[in-house]
C-alpha cells in the first residue's frame, strides 16, 4: 500500500472550542471557519498522525496518512458494500467547494504486529498535539504528530511490503467521487486513517422497507414466512449469527433464512427477502428502502420503532471485521456501520 506523510491542519483550541457549535459550522461552512483562522498548520514539514479514540467501551488507535488513488483503481483498496448514487453526488460537491479534505476515508487493514507495536510506542514517548472531548464528555480523542525521518521511513516501508490489500470501512461515497473528479488537477491521493481488525467494531443499521400500495400487510407476512424458517413471535431481541428480527405494527418477530450458506446474512437477505417478496431489486435506488443506524438503548429503540410501526423494520445481525476481510462479495448498501469513527475537522488535509 502507497501512502505518503501531509502536511495537517488542525483546530485551533486558542481561538475555538471543539463543540457542537463548532461541528456544526463547521460541517455547514468549512471554508468560512477555515478563512477566519480557526485552523492552523502544523509544522512546515509532511508528517504521519495516530488517532486514538477512547470512550467507555474502547480504545481504538490508527494511522492518518494520505493513499494513492491509484491503489483504489488498482483494486487494492476493495469496497464491501453498494453506494447509493444521490451521496456520491452530494461528497463530489463537497470536494470541489471546500478545496480541503476534512474527514479521513476508514479502511480496515490485516493485522501487523510491528505496526502496532510502533503506534503504541509513539503514544508512550511523546505527547498528543490535540486533546478533546467530543461528541460527549465519555470519549476522548488524541491526535499524535509522526514526524522523524527514520520513522516515517520504517512506516511507509512496512505498508508497502506488507499491506497488500485493504477494505473500505466508511467512505465508500468518497473514493467514488474523488475518482470521478480525478485528473492532472486534482489530488492524486486520498486522507485516510488505517485500523486493524482489533480495533475497530461493527454494528449495523436497520432496513426500514414500504410495501407496494397493490400488497397488503397479510399478503406480505405469508410470504415472509414462506421464504423463511423457524419464524415464531417473540418479546426480545437475541443478537446472533444468521438470526433475523422484524418489527410491524408493535408485533416483533423472530427468524432464519432457509438458505444462506456461507456467504453474510446481509446478502442473503436482500436476494431472498427484498427481491421476491417486496420486489425490490435495485437497493441504491429504491425509495421503498431506507436506513437506520441500530440504536444503543432501548429507549432509542422505541422511539425508531413506534415512528416506523406502519413498516416493516428489519434488523439483522452486525458482521464482524474478519467476517468482512474474508468477503469476496459486494455487500447491499449500509450492511456495515463501523467505529469508532473519526470526527469532521479533527485533522485536515488541503487540497
Amino acid at each position: 500500500m502507497h501512502i505518503s506523510p501531509f502536511i495537517g491542519h488542525i483546530p485551533d483550541l486558542s481561538k475555538t472550542g471543539f463543540d457542537d457549535s463548532f461541528y456544526q459550522s463547521m460541517r455547514d461552512d468549512f471554508n468560512a471557519l477555515f478563512d477566519a483562522g480557526l485552523f492552523k498548520q502544523v509544522a512546515l514539514q509532511p508528517a504521519y498522525y495516530l488517532v486514538e479514540i477512547k470512550n467507555k467501551n474502547n480504545v481504538s488507535t490508527g494511522l492518518v496518512a494520505m493513499t494513492s488513488m491509484q491503489e483504489y483503481n488498482d483494486q487494492n483498496i476493495l469496497k464491501h458494500e453498494q453506494t447509493i448514487s444521490k451521496k456520491e453526488k452530494l461528497h463530489k460537491a463537497l470536494l470541489t467547494s471546500r478545496k480541503a479534505m476534512i474527514k479521513p476515508v476508514a479502511l480496515l487493514m490485516p493485522h501487523q504486529k510491528t505496526l502496532q507495536q510502533e503506534f503504541e510506542a509513539i503514544k508512550i514517548k511523546s505527547k498528543p498535539i490535540l486533546r478533546i472531548r467530543f461528541p460527549d464528555l465519555t470519549t476522548t480523542q488524541k491526535l499524535w504528530r509522526v514526524d522523524a525521518p527514520v520513522l516515517i521511513k520504517k512506516i511507509t516501508s512496512l505498508f508497502e511490503k506488507k499491506i497488500n490489500k485493504v477494505i473500505i470501512a466508511d467512505g465508500h461515497h468518497r473514493f467514488a467521487s474523488l475518482a470521478r473528479l480525478q485528473s492532472s488537477k486534482n489530488p492524486a491521493s486520498i486522507l485516510s486513517i488505517y485500523f486493524s481488525p482489533d480495533q475497530m467494531q461493527v454494528s449495523t443499521f436497520y432496513r426500514v422497507v414500504k410495501k407496494r400500495s397493490s400488497q397488503s400487510y397479510e399478503q406480505l407476512i405469508k410470504k415472509l414466512r414462506e421464504h423463511t424458517t423457524t419464524w415464531q413471535k417473540t418479546t426480545s431481541i437475541i443478537v446472533e449469527r444468521g438470526c433475523i428480527h422484524l418489527f410491524l405494527k408493535g408485533e416483533l418477530y423472530r427468524f432464519r433464512l432457509k438458505s444462506s450458506g456461507s456467504q453474510p446474512v446481509h446478502l442473503s437477505f436482500s436476494e431472498q427477502i427484498l427481491g421476491p417478496v417486496f420486489e425490490i431489486h435495485k437497493e441504491t435506488t429504491s425509495k421503498r428502502i431506507s436506513y437506520v443506524e441500530a440504536p444503543q438503548n432501548e429507549t432509542e429503540r422505541g422511539r425508531i420503532l413506534e415512528e416506523h410501526k406502519d413498516e416493516f423494520v428489519f434488523m439483522l445481525p452486525p458482521l464482524t471485521t474478519h467476517q468482512i476481510l474474508r468477503n469476496k462479495k459486494i455487500l447491499p448498501p449500509k450492511s456495515t456501520l463501523f467505529s469508532p469513527r473519526i470526527m469532521n475537522g479533527l485533522i485536515v488535509a488541503l487540497t
